[in-house]
């Protein structure tokens, strides 16, 4: 087809787009591709911080997506 190509990867660069758009930085939101980030970011053990972090910026996500309209579409 004449459309884009779309894949797993399609969804991971919409992903850190809307990370940027966030106002994020790659290396803030790379553990969140599974990258290993900083390695200073092993030291210390407040792992209730990283946790909450990963909340914030997941939740600082919009995307402007009528779901029900995409469902009632779908082969469910």
């Amino acid at each position: 087809g004449s459309g884009p190509k779309l894949d797993f990867h399609s969804f991971r660069h919409t992903f850190a787009d809307g990370m940027r758009r966030a106002g994020f930085a790659d290396s803030e939101f790379d553990i969140l591709f599974g990258h290993r980030g900083s390695e200073t970011g092993r030291y210390g053990n407040d792992k209730a911080q990283v946790i909450e972090r990963k909340c914030t910026m997941i939740d600082a996500l919009e995307y402007q997506i009528d779901l029900p309209s995409i469902l009632a579409g779908s082969c469910a």
